[in-house]
């Protein structure tokens, strides 16, 4: 009978399996067989405990990424209160304080997740064509997919 690994093998084993989730790898860098390998990670459900990790990691970025979003919102919204105070009480800003205000109001929308821009999309190609030059193409193409379909059905 195999003597029993240390918390201290096991600990190592699990770290490698980390580094890389490959049995042979761990078998290899910690000097044991597949089998003891497979065993433990069975035992000890590294695979779930991997993925525990894993999400844990995940979450403190996000709250962290949070945080960091949420203070920086602050900073813009105290800077866009000043810059309107001043504009509502005559005082000179900058140059364009207008343009600095849409800038800060463009910030504040990008760090809440909001879009901070519209655009829109024209297809310049269709603007000069009439109703009646539509429906004329619209026709033909009903036409072309009626022919097709029966060429399709006339081989079966």
């Amino acid at each position: 009978m195999a003597k029993k690994l240390s918390q201290k093998q096991l600990d190592e084993m699990f770290k490698v399996w980390v580094e890389r989730q490959s049995v042979n790898f761990v078998a290899k860098k910690c000097k044991v067989s597949h089998t003891t390998v497979e065993k433990y990670r069975k035992l000890h459900d590294w695979d779930g405990r991997l993925a525990g990790v894993q999400q844990k990691a995940q979450d403190k970025q996000d709250d962290n990424l949070a945080k960091v979003l949420a203070d920086n919102l602050k900073v813009v919204k105290y800077a866009k209160g000043k810059v309107i105070e001043l504009m509502q009480a005559g005082g000179v800003v900058t140059k364009n304080p207008v343009s600095d205000l849409d800038k800060m109001i463009r910030l504040e929308l990008l760090l809440r997740g909001e879009a901070d821009s519209r655009t829109e999309t024209v297809d310049r190609k269709l603007k000069d064509i009439s109703t009646k030059d539509l429906q004329k193409m619209l026709k033909e193409l009903e036409g072309k997919i009626t022919s097709k379909t029966n060429a399709d059905h006339s081989g079966d």
